[in-house]
C-alpha cells in the first residue's frame, strides 16, 4: 500500500459547506451594498476632482489662445449652454457636455431620453444662484490650498451637478451621468 500524497490527505479532510439561507441573504446584501458604495465613492471622487477642471480649461485655453471650440473627450448625449451674469455684472458663457453611462454595463434609454429632452434654458443662472446659496466650505479632510477662486469653482461645479441631476428613481444601480465642461466656475 502506497502512502497518500498531501493533496489526497487534504482532499479527504475537506468538509462540505452549504451556507444557510440567512448567510446567502447576508452575503447578497453585502455585495449589493458594496456595489452601491462603489458608485457613491466614484461620484464623490469625481466631485472632489472637479476643482481641477477650471485649471485644466484655463491651461488648454492659454495653449490654444482661444482658437479652438470646446470639444469634450467623449461623444456627448447633450451639450448644455451655460449662461449667467455674476453679481458684479460679468456675463459668462460656457458649455457643459453630458453623457449617460453605466459602471456595470448596459443602457438606460429612459435616463438618456430625460437628459436629451430637457429644456436647459436658464440653467446657467440657476446653477450660479445655487452656487451662491450653497457655498462649498472646505473641511479638515480637504487637502490643498483653498483660494477664494477654487472655493467658488467647487461651489459652482457642485451646483452644476445638483441642477443637472436626474429625478430620483430614474437612474438605476450603476447608471451615471458623466460630464465635462469648459466653465471655470466664476462667481464674482
Amino acid at each position: 500500500m502506497s502512502k497518500p500524497s498531501v493533496d489526497e490527505l487534504l482532499r479527504g479532510s475537506v468538509k462540505s459547506y452549504e451556507p444557510s439561507i440567512a448567510t446567502r441573504a447576508a452575503l447578497e446584501s453585502l455585495v449589493d451594498a458594496s456595489r452601491a458604495e462603489a458608485v457613491r465613492s466614484r461620484a464623490k471622487r469625481r466631485r472632489r476632482s472637479l476643482w481641477l477642471i477650471p485649471g485644466a480649461v484655463v491651461a488648454a485655453g492659454a495653449l490654444t489662445a482661444g482658437a479652438a471650440v470646446f470639444a469634450p473627450y467623449f461623444d456627448p448625449d447633450v451639450r448644455i449652454p451655460i449662461e449667467y451674469v455674476t453679481d458684479t455684472g460679468v456675463e459668462v458663457t460656457c458649455t457643459y457636455a453630458l453623457r449617460v453611462g453605466s459602471v456595470v454595463g448596459g443602457e438606460n434609454p429612459e435616463l438618456r431620453e430625460w437628459l436629451t429632452t430637457q429644456d436647459w434654458s436658464g440653467v446657467g443662472q440657476r446653477i450660479y444662484d445655487d452656487a451662491l446659496a450653497n457655498p462649498f466650505i472646505p473641511g479638515e479632510n480637504d487637502e490643498g490650498e483653498w483660494t477664494a477662486e477654487i472655493v467658488d469653482s467647487v461651489s459652482f461645479f457642485n451646483a452644476m451637478t445638483r441642477q443637472t441631476a436626474a429625478p430620483d428613481g430614474l437612474a438605476k444601480l450603476g447608471d451615471e451621468i458623466g460630464g465635462t465642461s469648459d466653465c471655470t466656475g466664476q462667481l464674482h
